[in-house]
């Protein structure tokens, strides 16, 4: 079948799939989270707060940008009539590199300053939003109203520059490790300023 064929699957059960990975996710990264042994007799910032904080952080920045993903996919996939081949797989690209995010916010929140930590997430989040990308310019149809795929490929576009501003942290990392973990809050924070494009 051609990629850019029409299926007869709809876009409720790529969402209802789509969702059922994301609630895994996120699943998998709070059980990541572990109550350090002597948490419960010693002093509460010592003992529990100071060596769970990395983790949360990790955590709680890991849970804004899967929710981000969720609600644009969700939004996405409600302007799409009919499910294709290409928007599929194009689906199915994406669920793959958010599926490596347990692993990248476990790898970060126990060693947030090292270097390696540093490039895992910053390539995830880089790969995470070129699918997402990719996603949005599987959803451009000859049979879509102009303005409707114009929508669909600046906001491609508008992801991918997301996604690239993640690299930024590794470069960042030679200057203070500090700077590359800051760098990572770019993206979200830019998700929810207002839009003028």
């Amino acid at each position: 079948m051609s990629a850019s064929r029409g299926t007869d699957i709809g876009t409720g059960r790529i969402e209802a799939f789509s969702d059922g990975v994301i609630a895994i996710i996120i699943t998998i990264m709070v059980l990541e989270l572990k109550i350090p042994e002597h948490a419960v007799h010693g002093d509460l910032w010592a003992e529990f707060l100071s060596p769970l904080a990395p983790k949360l952080t990790a955590y709680a920045l890991s849970f804004t940008i899967v929710g981000i993903y969720w609600v644009n996919h969700h939004s996405l996939m409600h302007g799409v009539g009919l499910a294709t081949t290409r928007l599929l797989w194009s689906n199915n690209l994406l669920l793959f590199f958010l599926s490596l995010m347990p692993l990248a916010t476990a790898f970060l929140g126990e060693n947030p300053f090292e270097f390696r930590a540093i490039v895992l997430d910053a390539l995830l989040g880089f790969l995470s939003a070129s699918a997402f990308a990719i996603l949005r310019w599987a959803c451009i149809h000859r049979e879509n109203a102009s303005a409707l795929n114009a929508v669909h490929a600046a906001e491609g576009w508008r992801s991918l520059l997301y996604g690239s501003i993640n690299l930024i942290g590794i470069a960042a990392w030679f200057v203070s490790p500090m700077l590359a973990l800051v760098s990572f809050l770019v993206p979200p924070i830019a998700y929810f300023l207002p839009k003028h494009v």
